[in-house]
């Protein structure tokens, strides 16, 4: 009976020890596993992180962008309308829509820091396009002082032209700042019907 009690306790030990092991093993397996998804998710909570930092300033920077086009083409519009009524045109109104089409060109460039390459070209095109109607309205004081109305009427016309242009462009930014941005509303389905610059 005694060698029947020792071999019991003996079992009863190499059990334990076994089942310890396999408790130490276990809690182990399961500790890199915890370790593990903890990586996993500190990694995509980084990740989540950053895209929504830099959405946000693209956001902002878009944002930017559109302030200071509207800034820039209520520049335009007086300018555009001095000219419309045959007037000559300011020298304080041509030097402060070039101020703002200036503005405009170095705000929309800081779309080059957040990108994607598309807003860049198309705000960029954006602003090119305000340029072009700035050169064309520098132009009005020597087409204005020719009194040829069919002048005038011609520059008026490329003017509007131009102003067409810008309209369309912003149009085309705002389309797919609002795709890229995720914008739950969407824009309607056209360029906006207001008066162009």
């Amino acid at each position: 009976m005694d060698l029947a009690v020792v071999l019991a306790a003996l079992a009863g030990l190499a059990g334990a020890a076994i089942g310890g092991y396999a408790t130490a093993y276990g809690a182990r397996i399961g500790a890199q596993k915890s370790i593990e998804a903890v990586g996993v998710q500190v990694a995509q909570q980084s990740e989540a992180e950053h895209s929504h930092w830099v959405r946000e300033n693209r956001r902002q920077a878009c944002t930017d962008t559109l302030d200071a086009y509207v800034a820039c083409t209520m520049s335009l519009v007086y300018c555009r309308a001095f000219m419309r009524e045959g007037a000559e045109l300011p020298a304080e109104l041509i030097n402060d829509a070039s101020d703002k089409t200036d503005i405009l060109t170095v705000i929309q460039s800081h779309l080059q820091l957040w990108g994607p390459e598309r807003l860049v070209t198309l705000s960029g095109a954006m602003a090119e396009a305000a340029g072009e109607l700035l050169h064309a309205i520098r132009e009005w004081p020597a087409i204005y002082t020719t009194l040829d109305d069919s002048a005038r009427s011609a520059h008026l016309e490329e003017c509007a032209e131009l102003a067409s242009v810008i309209a369309g462009r912003r149009w085309a930014f705002v389309e797919d700042a609002s795709r890229i941005l995720g914008m739950a509303n969407e824009p309607s389905s056209g360029p906006e019907t207001t008066q162009a610059p």
